[in-house]
């Protein structure tokens, strides 16, 4: 009887190995989230990856692990979350679709300019010191 249930559960939606929770071992999707996710919390890092996915730290030891799957809902938590950003690359593996090459530039756009702001607002600084100290000077 259990050998028939084990059966018909093969062929059911998932069964396959194609459902998102199930390990996809050409994929190693949740071994590549597993590896992000001790490169970005070394410490701590079940805790942390709970925290973002709204599970318990034992299901995060599990991902960790790799004994079980990353549900959908916990995946897109993760896009969701600070570090969404580290997440779809590494899902995004060696693909290089047209639309996350545009991303990818949009978002080194935006570092850019930030780097720009914060290197333009320590000029002023700079600047409004050496005036501050000539002024002293004088």
């Amino acid at each position: 009887m259990a050998q028939r249930y084990a059966a018909a559960g093969a062929g059911a939606i998932g069964g396959d190995g194609c459902g998102f929770g199930e390990i996809r071992r050409p994929l190693r999707l949740i071994d590549e989230i597993a590896r992000l996710a001790r490169k970005i919390w070394p410490v701590c890092t079940a805790p942390e990856l709970a925290s973002r996915t709204d599970v318990s730290v034992r299901n995060a030891e599990q991902w960790l692990a790799g004994r079980q799957g990353m549900s959908a809902e916990a995946f897109a938590a993760l896009l969701r979350s600070d570090v969404g950003l580290d997440v779809l690359e590494a899902a995004m593996g060696d693909a290089r679709p047209d639309w996350y090459a545009a991303l990818r530039r949009r978002v080194r756009e935006e570092r850019l300019e930030a780097q720009l702001q914060a290197l333009a607002a320590e000029m002023a600084e700079i600047k409004q010191e050496r005036a501050s100290a000539q002024k002293h000077a004088r």
